[in-house]
């Protein structure tokens, strides 16, 4: 019987080049370049999910999804997403994959924009105090939740 835990830890980290050039690491969706901005979105799966928040760390910005159930809150996908610098130029114009988008921006403020179900919301950054950031975006149910 071969130890699959000590092959995955003797290969180390995974790095996956896929046909459209986007780079995959250790179970995190493929990372995508916009306006020489980096991003990556998803965390559909506990895995994904998990590997995102780990990774979150080393990212100046991550956005997190979630939709209102009454007293219970679900993650959410399908957002568009705009983030603008302080001169009103845009940077980023995505569709979130997931619950989460993870973005790399240079130190700066930005303006960040957040539409789903009809609802925008924005919020304002200040990359130049704090290195990093995460903003949570909550949106309510807009269909009925069954448990």
């Amino acid at each position: 019987m071969i130890n699959t835990k000590f092959i995955a830890w003797a290969m180390g980290p995974v790095v996956l080049l896929s046909s459209g050039g986007a780079l995959a690491v250790d179970g995190l969706p493929p990372v995508q370049t916009q306006n020489a901005i980096s991003y990556y979105s998803g965390g559909i799966g506990l895995d994904e999910s998990a590997a995102i928040k780990a990774d979150s760390l080393h990212h100046s910005l991550l956005l997190e999804f979630i939709e209102q159930h009454g007293r219970i809150n679900e993650y959410s996908a399908g957002q568009k997403i705009q983030i603008d610098d302080n001169l009103g130029k845009n940077l980023l114009s995505v569709t979130s994959d997931g619950p989460f988008l993870t973005v790399d921006l240079p130190r700066g403020r930005f303006k960040i924009t957040a539409t789903a179900f009809g609802i925008s919301q924005v919020r304002y950054i200040n990359l130049e105090k704090h290195p990093s950031e995460h903003i949570i975006f909550t949106w309510p149910a807009q269909s009925t939740f069954v448990n």
